[in-house]
C-alpha cells in the first residue's frame, strides 16, 4: 500500500527561480528496505531502463562504483543517490567488501501528475549516522504500519528537502577548493560551541596550512576571518540566551567565556549595534 502525504513547506529555488514547491508534492512510498547486496549482484541497464519511480539509495557499508550520466564514482558509506527514470544507473561491488544499502523507491506527484522537472542533482555524500537513522526510520515505519503512515512520508519529504537545499547551497558556493568542505565542518563546529575558546591553531586543525594562509583561505570561502567569524558565532547565541533564556547579561558572558561583562557588552553593541540590556528592553517593550 502507497503512502501519500501534503504538507506546506517550502518552495526550493536557486538565484530567484523556483525548481520545487513542496506545497503542492504529494510523496508515495511503495518498496523499500535495507538488504546487503548477494555475490554477484549488479545493477544493470535492464535495471535502470525499466525504473519506473525515485529510488533513494544510500551505501551503508561496502565498497563498489557506479556509472552515472555524469561519470563513474566509487561507492562508499555515505554515498546517497537520489536515482529517477531516464538516467543511467551502472553499478558493482567488491566481492570481498558487499556493498549494504537502505532504499526508498517513491514517486512525486502533483494534481498535474508526477515531477520529474526541477528535481536536484542526483549525487550526495551524507554522514552515514544521520542518513541511515532517518531512511531506517522511514523503513521501519512504512513497513510496520496497516495504515497509510503520515510519519513515513513525511519523514521521507523532509530529507527530500534537505537534499534539495543541499544541492542548492552546493550550486551558490564554490566547491572547487580542496578547502571547502573542511572549512565547512569548521563552520559547522563553530557554530554548534561557540562559548569554546577557540584560537587560530584549534580552529585550523588538521589543515596542513600556515596560520596566515589558512586565515586568507578562510575568509575567501567565508568572507570571514576565522576569529570574525567566532564572534559572530559567540554573538547569535549570545542573542538567543538573552532573548529566550532570560539569563542576565553578567550570566550570559560568563557562559560564553567572555573575560569581562565589559568587553562582552562592547562587543556585541559593535556586531548588532545595541548593547545586550537595550536588546532586552526592546524585547520586553515588545511584550
Amino acid at each position: 500500500m502507497p503512502y501519500t502525504v501534503a504538507t506546506s513547506i517550502c518552495t526550493i529555488s536557486i538565484k530567484g527561480r523556483d525548481l520545487l514547491n513542496w506545497e503542492e508534492i504529494n510523496i508515495e512510498i511503495a518498496d523499500n528496505g535495507k538488504v546487503r547486496c548477494e555475490d554477484g549482484w549488479r545493477l544493470t541497464e535492464e535495471w535502470y531502463r525499466g525504473l519506473e519511480d525515485c529510488d533513494l539509495w544510500l551505501v551503508r557499508s561496502g565498497r563498489g562504483s557506479i556509472i552515472l550520466d555524469s561519470g563513474e564514482i566509487e561507492l562508499e558509506p555515505g554515498v546517497c543517490i537520489w536515482m529517477r527514470p531516464g538516467h543511467t544507473y551502472l553499478a558493482t561491488q567488491d566481492p570481498g567488501n558487499r556493498l549494504a544499502v537502505s532504499y526508498i523507491h517513491f514517486t512525486m506527484a502533483t494534481e498535474h501528475g508526477p515531477v520529474w522537472e526541477h528535481l536536484p542533482g542526483e549525487l550526495f555524500h551524507l554522514d552515514v549516522a544521520y542518513a541511515d537513522a532517518l531512511m531506517g526510520r522511514v523503513i521501519e515505519l512504512s513497513q510496520q504500519s496497516t495504515q497509510p503512515s503520515l510519519a513515513a512520508s513525511s519523514l521521507l519529504k523532509g530529507l527530500l528537502i534537505d537534499l534539495a537545499l543541499r544541492d542548492t547551497r552546493e550550486k551558490l558556493v564554490d566547491l572547487s577548493s580542496p578547502y571547502s568542505q573542511p572549512i565547512r565542518r569548521i563552520m559547522a563546529d563553530i557554530k554548534e560551541d561557540p562559548s569554546r575558546q577557540w584560537s587560530l591553531q584549534s580552529i585550523r586543525d588538521g589543515i596542513h596550512l600556515s596560520a596566515d594562509h589558512f586565515t586568507r583561505v578562510f575568509k575567501k570561502e567565508t568572507g570571514m576571518t576565522p576569529n570574525g567569524f567566532v564572534i559572530n558565532c559567540r554573538i547569535e547565541r549570545a542573542k538567543k540566551l538573552l532573548m529566550h533564556q532570560r539569563l542576565s547579561v553578567g550570566e550570559v558572558a560568563h557562559v560564553l567565556n567572555y573575560s569581562s561583562v565589559f568587553f562582552f557588552s562592547r562587543q556585541f553593541k559593535s556586531v548588532t549595534g545595541v548593547s545586550p540590556r537595550e536588546m532586552m528592553r526592546g524585547k520586553r517593550d515588545n511584550h
